[in-house]
């Protein structure tokens, strides 16, 4: 029987000109506040630690699309499409204003609102 597990990707950030994927993982029961999520190209879970933001693959599998880029992990949370629709924004206007002060130029900021806009509501 095949296995129909499937590693969530929900979108996509640019880092150091990698297209590395953001990937939702579930909460760890042997440890608090750990996350893990299963990897559809080791066939295995990966483990982590507390905190959403990017990992080095624990992939052994050098076939893996994530062994050179690594991926962000976030933890899954239960929002409703309202607040998560309301998160979204907020990044949007963040990267607005970051743009306005001159922190980023125009082409930055429309790579950054293409990543919130892949980012699945």
């Amino acid at each position: 029987m095949k296995n129909s597990k499937k590693t969530k990707i929900v979108g996509y950030c640019i880092e150091h000109n990698k297209k590395t994927p953001i990937i939702v993982c579930k909460s760890r029961k042997d440890i608090p506040y750990g996350m893990e999520f299963y990897c559809e190209h080791c066939k295995k879970y990966h483990k982590h630690g507390e905190g959403d933001g990017h990992r080095v693959a624990h992939c052994v599998n050098q076939n893996s699309p994530f062994f050179n880029t690594g991926y962000v992990v976030i933890l899954e949370r239960d929002y409703s499409f309202e607040t998560r629709k309301a998160i979204y924004k907020l990044m949007e206007a963040q990267i607005k204003l970051i743009e306005d002060e001159g922190l980023i130029d125009k082409q930055m900021s429309f790579i950054l609102n293409l990543n919130v806009k892949q980012v699945e509501i």
